[in-house]
């Protein structure tokens, strides 16, 4: 397995920036890295909050412990979020996923096209 490939299975299937590491793009790597956790931060700290919330709310008794009014609550919390941060951040983290894959295959393709230093020493 060649290395390219191998840093764009590390991108798709660990996270962002992994296989720019691999490929000593630190910068890069490093880059994609804190704008993917960032975006999961962010994604998640909501997903918990409204977990809480509705936890809240089985616990003091104004939503019963059946599925139907969990499920209800879900709907009615869902309707009065404002999502627009939240689908910012979901594109964000899905844009970076896919620009690390993208830019793994372009800099291992890039790499080979390009002697290395080691190689015309020999």
């Amino acid at each position: 397995m060649t290395r390219t490939t191998k840093a764009v299975l590390l991108s798709a299937l660990l996270f962002p920036g992994t296989g720019q590491f691999l490929l000593k793009r630190y910068a890069a790597g490093a880059l994609l890295m804190v704008t993917s956790l960032l975006s999961l931060t962010l994604l998640i700290s909501d997903a918990v909050s409204k977990a809480q919330e509705i936890t809240d709310r089985i616990i003091s008794g104004h939503i019963g412990a059946d599925l139907a009014s969990v499920s209800a609550a879900l709907a009615q919390q869902s309707e009065q979020a404002d999502t627009s941060l939240l689908q910012f951040s979901t594109y964000l983290l899905v844009g970076s996923w896919l620009f690390g894959i993208v830019h793994a295959i372009w800099v291992g393709r890039r790499a080979k096209l390009v002697p290395s230093d080691s190689a015309s020493q020999d």
